[in-house]
């Protein structure tokens, strides 16, 4: 399995998708708005087994220190057998010079619904613009999406709205099944955009610190509900 700990993030894809699997739906969208402690058995289990893949070696050599925006390197090369990634991946892969029709998607094996994690992708403007500059990024933001922009330039990431009717470009064959799967299984909303930074950070240093053994799966929980209880109390 292909991951990268730099920064945190990517593991997190890994582990959110293993509480999901020991909380279920419910538990783990309580434990994401803080309705539910952490410090809880699913949470423990989830640790336990992340543990038990790292000592099995599931994840390439080194991979706390990896860079995630390299992992395609390991899935180009047939080094690693899956990845976690989102629709972008198949741009990805033919911007790569790799044949998209190699690969395929599926559903991690998390629960009764199986959800797909996702985010909310954003575009921030500067607050000092004018009422001019601000207008003219909304338009050109209108144009990047629009269908003929997509149509021309939708190797990559301006990949169209996600509109009715809309499809994905024709080469990036995985896409519109992705899309859909979410749709059927429903999704939950990725960890560190739930999350506030200062509970995420706690997350990312926990993840480390179980696979170097240096805590326990039980501290883990615990220490990220300290730290849920420490950004309540401010």
């Amino acid at each position: 399995m292909d991951t990268a700990g730099l920064n945190g993030w990517h593991v997190m894809r890994w582990f959110e998708l293993l509480v999901e699997h020991y909380a279920g739906a419910e538990l783990h969208d309580k434990l994401n708005s803080f309705d539910e402690s952490w410090d809880c058995e699913a949470v423990v289990q989830a640790f336990e087994k992340y543990k038990e893949w790292v000592d099995a070696g599931y994840f390439p050599d080194g991979f706390l220190t990896l860079d995630p925006n390299d992992t395609i390197m390991a899935m180009g090369s047939g080094e690693c057998a899956m990845d976690l990634q989102g629709q972008w991946y198949d741009g990805q892969l033919i911007q790569n010079e790799l044949d998209v029709n190699e690969y395929g998607v599926f559903a991690f094996p998390s629960g009764e619904s199986n959800r797909m994690s996702s985010f909310a992708e954003m575009t921030q403007f500067n607050k000092n613009l004018s009422d001019e500059e601000l207008d003219a990024c909304v338009k050109f933001m209108d144009y990047y999406y629009s269908d003929d922009s997509v149509d021309q330039y939708g190797e990559y990431y301006n990949l169209p709205l996600p509109k009715q009717g809309k499809k994905a470009p024709a080469d990036q064959v995985n896409v519109d099944g992705m899309l859909e799967t979410s749709n059927t299984n429903g999704t939950f909303t990725i960890t560190d955009q739930a999350f506030p930074t200062e509970v995420a950070d706690v997350l990312f240093n926990a993840q480390d610190a179980v696979a170097n053994g240096e805590m326990t799966a039980e501290e883990a929980a615990a220490n990220i509900q300290k730290a849920i209880e420490e950004y309540q109390a401010k």
